[in-house]
C-alpha cells in the first residue's frame, strides 16, 4: 500500500510537472510571437512613413507604380503573419485539450486503484469465511466418523447375536432332518401313487396314437391338395405329442394346439386360384425367380391403354402386357402371349421409374373419351433419357395393382444392381420386397454396407408399409443411422426399431430420439448392446415428454450410468400423464444404488411402468431394498427382473417377500442371488398364479430342493404356470 501511495504521488507530481512546463513553453511561445508582431508592426508603420515621406517625392518623380507594388507586398506580408498568429493560437487550444485529457485519465487511475483496493479486502473478507467454513467442516467430519465408528460396533455385536442365532437354528435343522426321515416311508407311498398314474397315462397314449392312425386314414382318403397336406402336418404334430410321455411338474403352461378340422376350415376359406395361375400371379413363391433377368416366374399380366408406334406419340391402342423379372412386354392380344409368340415391344425396367398420372400432368396427346380419368394412368421413366411412357389401366383398384407390381420389380432390380456392384445380395430383402403383404424386415446377424443401407432407405421410402425393423447384429454405425434417419421421421407405418448388437454411440441416440419424439406410430425403439451412454440416454429422457405412444424403451447393455438412469426417471416422472412406456430394460448397465433408487421414486408414482428390466446393474443391498419396498406395494408392475447384482444374503431373501405381498407380478427373475433353500418354499406358495420364475445359480440346496419337490407334485395337479 505504501508502494502503490508512492507512486500515485509521484504520477501526480510528474503530471503536474509536465503541465507546467507545458504551460510556460505556450506562454513563452506566446510571448515571442507577441513579440515578433510588434516588431513586425513597428516595421510596418516605419515602412509606411518611409512610404509616405517617398510617395511624395515618388508622386512628384512620377513613381507611383513603384509604390503600388510596394504596398500590395506589405499588405501580402501582413495577411501572412496574421495566419501564423491564428495556427499559433489553434496550436494553443489542442495543447489545453490535452492538458485536459491527461487530468481525466489521471483521475481515472485513481478510482481503478480504489476499487482494486476495496476488492483486495473482499477477497481478505472471502477467506477468513472460509477457512471458518473448513474448520466447522472438519469438526462435523469427524463427528460423523465417531458415529459411523459407534454404528459399525453395533453391527459387529448385531453379527455376532445373529452367529449364535445360526447355532441355534442349525440345531433345529438337525431336529428337522430327523423329522423328515421319519416322513421318508409317506413320501414313498405317495411316488408309489405317481407311478400309477404315469401308467394310466401311457395307456391312455396308446388309445390316442390308435386314433390319429384312423384320422390319418380317412383324410388320406378324402383331402385335397391343400387340406391333405394341412392335415398331414397337424396330424402328424398331434401324434408327436400325444406319443411324448407327459411328466406331472411343478408347474405347467398349456399352449393351444391346431386341430386338424381347423386346418380343413382354414383351407377351405383359402379363395379359389385365378384361371391365369399357371401365368403366375402377384405372389412371388421362390427368391430365384427375382434373381434370373429370364424368370419364368410372372409377377403380373393384363390389359392395358398404350400410344401407339412403340410408346411414341400417336393413338392409343389396347394391349395386352406382361411383367416378368425386369422385363416389361407388351403382345397385340391374350393369346399371342399363350402362344408364346414374340412380344411387340419390350422396356427393362433396371433403370426405370413408375408414377401416377394426376390432373395437372400433361400428355403428349389426348386420350380418347372412351378412357376414364387421368388418375387411372400411370407412367414409366426412363431414369438415363427422362422419356416417359404412358399407361392407361381399366380403373382406379387395376391401376394401382399395376403400379404395385411395377415398383417392386424396380425396387427389386435396384437392390440386385447395388448387390452385384460388391455390397452383396441377402435374401430376406428380396423376399420382403417382393411380397406387398409383408410389414417386417428382418436381417439380423448379417453385415449391412453403406450402399446398401441407401438402396434399402430408399426402396423403404417408395413403399412405406415397414412396421418392424430388425437390423441386430449387422456392424451398423452413426452414419448408417443418419442414412435411416430421414426414412424413419418421414414413415407413418413403422411401429418397432431393433437395432440390437450394433456399434452405436450417442449420435444414433439423437436421432433415435428425434424419431421417437416427432414420429407418433414408432412404439418401440431396442438398442441393446451398443454404447449410447449417459448423453444417449439423456436424448431419450428429453424425447419423453413428447411422445404418447411408445410403450417399449430397451436399452439394456449400453454403459449408462446412475446418472442417464437419472435422466430417464425423472423425465419419466414428469410425463406420466403424457408417457405410455410400459417396458424400460435396462439390464447390464451400471446404474447402481442412485439410479436404483431413482427407479423405486419412477415406480411409486408411473402406474404405466408394467416391466422393468435391472438384472446386472452393480446395485448393492441399500438400493435393491429400497426397490423391493415400492415392488411390495405397486399394484402395476408384472415382470421385474433383478438378478446378478452383488446383494448379501439378507437383502437377497427381502426380496422374496415380493412373492408373498404382491399378487400382480406374475414374472421374476432373481437369478445369480444368494437365495438359498428358501427361495423354493417362496415360490411354490405362488404356485399356479405366476406365469414364470427364473431361479438360476441361487445356491439352492440339492436336498431341500428334491424333498419340496417331491410334495409338490402330488400336491399341485391343476398347476398352469411354468418354474
Amino acid at each position: 500500500e505504501r508502494a502503490a501511495a508512492v507512486i500515485q504521488r509521484c504520477f501526480r507530481h510528474m503530471m503536474r510537472v509536465q503541465g507546467f512546463r507545458s504551460i510556460v513553453y505556450l506562454m513563452r511561445k506566446q510571448a515571442l510571437a507577441e513579440k515578433r508582431r510588434r516588431e513586425a508592426e513597428e516595421r510596418r508603420n516605419a515602412a509606411a512613413a518611409l512610404i509616405k515621406r517617398r510617395l511624395r517625392g515618388w508622386v512628384a518623380r512620377a513613381h507611383f507604380v513603384r509604390a503600388r507594388r510596394a504596398a500590395i507586398k506589405i499588405q501580402a506580408r501582413r495577411r501572412g503573419l496574421l495566419a501564423r498568429r491564428a495556427h499559433a493560437i489553434q496550436k494553443g487550444a489542442r495543447l489545453y485539450d490535452r492538458l485536459a485529457d491527461l487530468e481525466q485519465r489521471n483521475s481515472d487511475l485513481g478510482a481503478a486503484l480504489e476499487a482494486a483496493s476495496t476488492e483486495r479486502d473482499a477477497l481478505r473478507t472471502a477467506v477468513a469465511d472460509l477457512e471458518r467454513t473448513l474448520e466447522e467442516t472438519r469438526e462435523t467430519m469427524k463427528k460423523d466418523a465417531d458415529e459411523q465408528f459407534q454404528a459399525v460396533l453395533a453391527d459387529l455385536e448385531d453379527t455376532e447375536r445373529r452367529l449364535a442365532d445360526e447355532s441355534a437354528r442349525a440345531r433345529r435343522l438337525d431336529a428337522e432332518r430327523a423329522e423328515l426321515t421319519k416322513r421318508t416311508a409317506g413320501l414313498e407311498e405317495k411316488v408309489a401313487h405317481a407311478m400309477a398314474l404315469h401308467a394310466s397315462q401311457q395307456r391312455a397314449s396308446a388309445a390316442a396314437q390308435g386314433e390319429i392312425r384312423r384320422l390319418k386314414a380317412l383324410l388320406d382318403a378324402t383331402s385335397t391338395d391343400g387340406i391333405g397336406a394341412a392335415a398331414a402336418a397337424s396330424a402328424s404334430a398331434v401324434a408327436s405329442s400325444a406319443a411324448a410321455p407327459r411328466k406331472t411338474s411343478l408347474i405347467e403352461v398349456q399352449r393351444p394346439r391346431t386341430s386338424v378340422a381347423s386346418a380343413a376350415e382354414a383351407n377351405r376359406a383359402r379363395p379359389p386360384l385365378s384361371p391365369f395361375s399357371s401365368l403366375g400371379s402377384f405372389r412371388v413363391d421362390r427368391v430365384q425367380d427375382l434373381q434370373s433377368t429370364e424368370s419364368k416366374g410372372v409377377f403380373h399380366a393384363g390389359y392395358l391403354t398404350k400410344e401407339k408406334n412403340s410408346f411414341a406419340g400417336g393413338a392409343w391402342n389396347r394391349r395386352y402386357f406382361v411383367c416378368k423379372g425386369n422385363k416389361f412386354y407388351y403382345f397385340e392380344k391374350e393369346e399371342d402371349f399363350r402362344s408364346q409368340k414374340r412380344p411387340k415391344h419390350t422396356v427393362d425396367l433396371a433403370h426405370s421409374a413408375v408414377q401416377r398420372l394426376t390432373d395437372a400432368d400433361k400428355l403428349p396427346k389426348k386420350p380418347p373419351k372412351s378412357l376414364k380419368a387421368q388418375s387411372c394412368g400411370f407412367r414409366l421413366v426412363d431414369m438415363t433419357t427422362s422419356a416417359s411412357r404412358y399407361f392407361f389401366a381399366a380403373d382406379d383398384d387395376d391401376c394401382a395393382q399395376w403400379i404395385r407390381v411395377l415398383e417392386t420389380a424396380c425396387s427389386i432390380n435396384q437392390y440386385l444392381q447395388v448387390a452385384a456392384a460388391g455390397s452383396g445380395r441377402d435374401d430376406r430383402v428380396l423376399r420382403f420386397l417382393a411380397n406387398p403383404s409383408a410389414t417386417a424386415l428382418s436381417l439380423d446377424n448379417h453385415e449391412t454396407p453403406t450402399e446398401a443401407v441407401i438402396t434399402l432407405t430408399k426402396v423403404l421410402k417408395e413403399h412405406d408399409r415397414l412396421a418392424v425393423m430388425s437390423l441386430c447384429s449387422c456392424a451398423l454405425t452413426d452414419s448408417h443411422i443418419q442414412l435411416l434417419g430421414d426414412f424413419l421421421l418421414s414413415s407413418s407405418s413403422i411401429k418397432c426399431i431393433r437395432l440390437r448388437n450394433n456399434d452405436l454411440t450417442q449420435k444414433s441416440a439423437a436421432v433415435l430420439a428425434k424419431v421417437s419424439s416427432q414420429n407418433t406410430s414408432v412404439n418401440e425403439i431396442a438398442l441393446d448392446g451398443n454404447r449410447i451412454g449417459d448423453k444417449g440416454a439423456s436424448y431419450f429422457a428429453s424425447a419423453l415428454g413428447a411422445n404418447n405412444t411408445l410403450a417399449v424403451l430397451s436399452l439394456a447393455q449400453n454403459g449408462i450410468g446412475a446418472e442417464g438412469c437419472v435422466a430417464l426417471c425423472d423425465a419419466l416422472q414428469q410425463a406420466r400423464t403424457i408417457s405410455k412406456i410400459s417396458t424400460l430394460a435396462l439390464r447390464g448397465n451400471r446404474i447402481g444404488d442412485r439410479g436404483a433408487r431413482a427407479v423405486a421414486e419412477l415406480l411409486r408414482h408411473n402406474t404405466h411402468v408394467s416391466t422393468i428390466d435391472l438384472a446386472d446393474n452393480h446395485i448393492f443391498d441399500e438400493g435393491m431394498e429400497e426397490l423391493a419396498r415400492v415392488l411390495n406395494e405397486s399394484d402395476s408392475i408384472m415382470t421385474a427382473s433383478l438378478g446378478h447384482n452383488p446383494l448379501s444374503a439378507h437383502a437377497a431373501k427381502s426380496l422374496l417377500s415380493i412373492l408373498e405381498n404382491n399378487i400382480s407380478v406374475l414374472r421374476l427373475d432373481l437369478s445369480g442371488l444368494p437365495l438359498g433353500g428358501a427361495a423354493l418354499g417362496a415360490c411354490l406358495s405362488r404356485v399356479g398364479e405366476m406365469e414364470e420364475i427364473v431361479l438360476h445359480a441361487c445356491d439352492i440346496e440339492r436336498g431341500a430342493s428334491a424333498d419340496v419337490e417331491a410334495d409338490n407334485v402330488l400336491s399341485s395337479e391343476d398347476a398352469t404356470a411354468s418354474l
